[in-house]
């Protein structure tokens, strides 16, 4: 029971803080909710009833004008690693069918080697049995440090294993069985293309090195043997160093086990029978692909990020294809090249791709390659779709937090609408908090007025140079993103960063052409800082700025005498406490709710408190705030 002189005040501190706890918790839970589920029915298999994402990667093999190629879909939901399927391209038409061949595996290439086909992944060979795919394994004679495609070789199925060292040999399956062949010598990584002027050609010596390099290694080189009656084509490229060499047929070791010219030049001449560099006219040959058609072999090279392709003639020159950077103008992002040749028709195609599935085809006649009679639209159009529905979803759940404490903190504070002054004990009118929002937008657009402008006239032409992310680009990033929340939901984030780390390599060339003009940049701080030193000296000695003014209110010490400019100035960094880095008005909320004054986290630092321009507040009563006398 209260005695006379005790303010009567029916909301309770424990009723207040009941309140505020209920404010938090349906605050966070019912956006939480709404995010969860848009990005569950956006992230599904069929999220709003579509079909699940699809990767296609046209990079196959050709038969009867028809490319075969794998695609796997997205999401993985299978432990054993993404789902692969192979697809049947038709060249003439476009159309694309299915096959009822599938395999879980991180990467698989489909070779058509004679009449069978065959799938190449990093550890097995599968063939092509009915409708299923059968391993090629043999526990008697493994081979999982090859180092080729399967090829064939006189009507067999032949692949090539790393013995030791440069010491390397065929491998047969006959009989149900990998059986082993003929050892040959491959050039080591310890030798290099140097210039011979005196006889006009190109050497393969040791590289000039006080260290010598190390020696091979199974799973950095690669070796393209293709047969064309009666020839056989090797071409040999390593990524550590970059070489790359090419020759006709294999140099088998003799029977005394000794090499012969591609490493002792001595028993034989290097330009009949030795090993030839791909290109002379290139040092740094970085050559990934080798393939023939009726006119003779074609080389694809990566040399920063661009795919070249280039074909040798008869007398061993080699020349770039004419007309094999004509790219859809509309899609300037294919950025991986694939040959792949018709063995049946002895035609070549070079195919433009990337890994989201667009890509556009082109016969290669001789030393041209034909206008692009076939463009496939890809899916990451689609992909980023799922991604802008979980933006959209995360902007709505933020919406709904953002205005349930905004509508919630009114209605708890609504009768917290005076303020006694300190020295006076007179009722002083609280400013709303409609007002304050007003305010302090106002202030908002004033101190990016500025910002704007300094930047339209410094930076206008700088930014025309910038490359902004293709939609390719974000998202390859967003894909990273999405494997690595999914590997951290299976396992923990340690092992997810392992398997599917996050890469934003695909942003590079956005943030390395960002303005690097470090003075325009001091320009917009210098800016900023001198804003808010004249709206602190303002406020400070008037109470207002031009938002607060224009709102109707100011800002005064509870003793309604200025702040001051040290106190305005802090009041300023503190804003992005109240806001928690504009992430949420929960702080805000919580310190205007606990407090009877309406002050925010910035006006409790600052000792201030924001009011009614009156000087009296004679006529303001308050029926929840009585003194008996």
């Amino acid at each position: 029971m209260s005695s006379a002189n005790t303010p009567i005040d029916r909301r309770t501190p424990r009723r207040r803080f009941v309140a505020l706890g209920t404010l938090i918790v349906f605050s966070v839970l019912i956006p939480f909710g709404t995010f969860a589920w848009v990005a569950v029915q956006a992230m599904s298999g069929k999220p709003f009833g579509e079909r699940s994402t699809e990767f296609k990667l046209y990079a196959g093999s050709i038969r009867n004008g028809e490319l075969w190629f794998p695609i796997a879909s997205v999401p993985v939901k299978s432990d054993r690693g993404p789902k692969w399927q192979l697809r049947r391209l038709d060249l003439a038409d476009g159309a694309e069918n299915d096959t009822p061949f599938t395999f879980y595996e991180n990467s698989g290439f489909p070779v058509w080697v004679g009449s069978t086909l065959y799938l190449d992944t990093a550890t097995v060979i599968y063939r092509a049995e009915g409708t299923s795919l059968v391993p090629l394994t043999d526990t008697r004679f493994p081979t999982p440090r090859r180092i080729s495609p399967p090829f064939q070789l006189d009507g067999v199925l032949t692949t090539v294993e790393h013995v030791q060292g440069n010491r390397f040999r065929l491998a047969h399956w006959e009989e149900d069985a990998w059986k082993p062949g003929k050892e040959f010598p491959l050039p080591g990584r310890d030798l290099a293309w140097y210039d011979d002027p005196e006889h006009y050609r190109v050497q393969l010596l040791p590289r000039a090195s006080a260290e010598p390099l190390p020696t091979h290694e199974a799973s950095d080189i690669h070796l393209d043997v293709i047969q064309e009656t009666p020839e056989v084509h090797l071409m040999l490229s390593m990524r550590q160093p970059n070489f790359a060499a090419y020759r006709k047929g294999f140099e088998f070791f003799d029977e005394d086990g000794a090499e012969v010219s591609a490493l002792v030049p001595e028993n034989a001449s290097a330009t009949v029978s030795g090993w030839e560099p791909v290109d002379t006219a290139n040092d740094n040959q970085n050559w990934v692909q080798m393939t023939c058609d009726r006119n003779g072999p074609l080389f694809r090279e990566i040399r920063n990020h661009v795919h070249r392709v280039v074909f040798r003639d008869g007398e061993g020159h080699c020349e770039a294809l004419q007309g094999q950077f004509e790219q859809n103008p509309t899609r300037p992002d294919l950025d991986v090249t694939f040959i792949a040749a018709d063995q049946a028709e002895e035609n070549a195609y070079i195919v433009r791709f990337n890994r989201w599935g667009t890509a556009s085809i082109g016969k290669i006649d001789g030393s041209h390659v034909q206008p692009v009679h076939a463009v496939f639209a890809g899916c990451d159009r689609q992909y980023l779709a799922r991604w802008q529905r979980i933006g959209k979803g995360l902007v709505l759940a933020w919406l709904i937090h953002c205005g349930m404490i905004a509508f919630s903190t009114i209605w708890l504070i609504r009768r917290d609408n005076i303020v006694l002054n300190s020295e006076t004990s007179l009722p002083v009118p609280l400013a709303s908090v409609w007002r304050r929002l007003m305010a302090n937008a106002i202030d908002l657009l004033l101190i990016l007025f500025p910002q704007y402008v300094i930047g339209l006239f410094c930076l206008s032409q700088t930014f025309d140079r910038v490359r902004w992310p293709r939609p390719t680009q974000l998202a390859d990033m967003l894909l990273s993103l999405e494997l690595y929340l999914y590997s951290a939901a299976k396992h923990s984030p340690t092992v997810a960063a392992n398997i599917s780390p996050v890469s934003f390599d695909s942003l590079a060339p956005w943030f390395e052409s960002m303005p690097q003009d470090i003075n325009v940049w001091q320009l917009m701080l210098l800016a900023l800082v001198i804003q808010f030193g004249i709206m602190s000296l303002v406020e400070g000695r008037f109470g207002w700025t031009v938002g607060s003014w224009l709102a109707g209110i100011r800002t005064k010490r509870l003793s309604q005498q200025p702040i001051g400019a040290f106190r305005a100035f802090i009041r300023y960094p503190a804003t992005l406490l109240d806001l928690t880095l504009l992430i949420t008005p929960l702080p805000l909320a919580i310190s205007l709710v606990l407090s009877r004054s309406r002050r925010s986290i910035g006006d409790r630092l600052a000792g201030a408190v924001v009011v009614l321009p009156t000087r009296s507040a004679q006529g303001i009563s308050n029926p929840y705030l009585q003194v008996h006398i």
